[in-house]
């Protein structure tokens, strides 16, 4: 009995076909720890020191085995004799078969995380300026296990049968001898047909483990050294160095591929060995060091204040930048208030979208030509080569406050993003594509 039509081939809902139904709950355990400790190091300078752990395990249930127009020889020995006489007199040495293998485990990922941070600190009063010293470091590690995941070479083999004396086996280990003779063929005709031991042949586990490592040091210095006529100006000089590396290690990259020896049907070379993949990445890093200065200076006493800000930043990756702000503050009475900004701002790629790790899956787009949604490998991957985000914004705004208790404000922006860092699916049109910078600008 046929479902409803859902517009992706093969793909109904009800009816009388296989069922395939993903995770809506899924199991998820947490766990969080917290500790900190005070000293006055001086009665001037107190000090510090915090950690905090979180420790979360997670766990997704996706799709079953899945045959999508798979080659089989119209004289299996798995296949009824009468749908092979049809096929013989037919004369058809094979046909294509599409099935959901319901009777079979389940696609699985449990991913365990484990993340830490410990900050430590000094501060400090030296009379007109203030000062703090700061220390973080943090540590995250993800092991991903992706379970039941499809060996492309192992089903393409065990696809395959034929009769060997008494047995059926898989024509590999007849014409191949050594190459893989522990093949076990797997019966598909009929929807319990699959034994166990052919299911687990043809599916494994696969792990990921990335590690993620950061460590930061930043100091500033706050103060108002001297008054003009309106008031005392108000300076901050701060500075931050900060590192941040991860690495990748997969036991099914993307670079494992089929091999087709002694495979008759259903291997392409070229193809992902695993239906799942994760990609390898060797230690990549990002270094950064910034310095900044801002200043208020009021020009009418309790009525006008100016302020700005100059940063300077060197990304070891994506080069130096120099970003600002300036902005006032005008009040005309003790209800209202005028304020406005432009800024210069940057917003740098991460270590994800300069170095992922890239991961592979099978997805049914619409192809914007013909308006089919056919069965195709997608990768999510990363570049290398990007440059920072630029955005330049434009901020005015009015602060009313006709009671003490009530105050009414009211802003209005203007942002300009050039350099936008998007990411760009495979279905999407082309002109989506030039939001992406494929080269560092500056």
């Amino acid at each position: 009995m046929n479902g409803i039509p859902t517009g992706t081939p093969a793909i109904q809902i009800g009816g009388g076909g296989g069922y395939w139904d993903s995770s809506l709950l899924q199991p998820s355990t947490a766990h969080q720890v917290f500790g900190r400790f005070d000293y006055e190091a001086t009665d001037n300078i107190p000090a510090y020191v915090q950690f905090a752990g979180n420790f979360k395990t997670d766990t997704n249930y996706a799709e079953y085995i899945q045959l999508n127009n798979v080659t089989f020889s119209s004289s299996n020995p798995f296949l009824a004799p009468q749908y092979q006489q049809i096929l013989a007199n037919a004369n058809q040495p094979t046909f294509r078969l599409s099935e959901l293998i319901g009777s079979g485990p389940r696609n699985a990922a449990q991913s365990e995380s484990d993340q830490w941070m410990i900050f430590a600190g000094l501060e400090g009063d030296a009379g007109i300026f203030n000062w703090t010293l700061h220390y973080t470091h943090g540590r995250s590690e993800l092991n991903t296990t992706l379970r039941n995941n499809r060996n492309n070479q192992r089903l393409a083999y065990a696809l395959d049968a034929v009769q060997s004396g008494n047995q059926v086996v898989c024509p590999v280990i007849v014409t191949n001898p050594g190459l893989a003779d522990d093949c076990i063929p797997l019966n598909v005709f009929g929807p319990t047909a699959a034994t166990d031991v052919a299911l687990d042949y043809v599916t494994g586990d696969v792990f990921l483990n990335v590690i993620t490592v950061m460590d930061d040091v930043t100091a500033s210095v706050v103060g108002s050294p001297f008054s003009t006529w309106a008031g005392p100006v108000d300076f901050a000089l701060s500075g931050e160095y900060r590192t941040l590396s991860f690495t990748a290690n997969s036991t099914s990259p993307l670079n494992d591929t089929v091999d087709c020896t002694g495979i008759r049907y259903n291997c392409t070379p070229g193809t992902v060995l695993w239906e799942g993949v994760f990609f390898d990445s060797p230690k990549i890093s990002e270094e950064v060091y910034e310095a900044a200065l801002e200043t208020n200076v009021p020009l009418i006493e309790d009525m006008l204040n100016v302020n700005g800000a100059v940063r300077y930043t060197n990304y070891k990756n994506s080069g130096s930048y120099w970003t600002w702000k300036i902005g006032a503050d005008l009040s005309v009475s003790d209800t209202l208030r005028f304020r406005a900004t432009r800024s210069r701002d940057i917003r740098a790629p991460t270590l994800y979208d300069l170095f992922a790790p890239g991961n592979g899956s099978t997805i049914s787009p619409t192809d914007l030509l013909t308006g089919l949604t056919p069965i195709v490998r997608g990768f999510n991957g990363s570049n290398p080569d990007l440059g920072v985000e630029i955005g330049n914004t434009l901020t005015g705004g009015v602060v009313w406050t006709p009671l003490p208790e009530l105050s009414v404000a009211l802003d209005a922006y203007h942002i300009t993003i050039s350099d936008a860092i998007v990411t760009v699916q495979g279905w999407n049109e082309a002109r989506t594509a030039t939001a992406t910078p494929l080269r560092p600008m500056r």
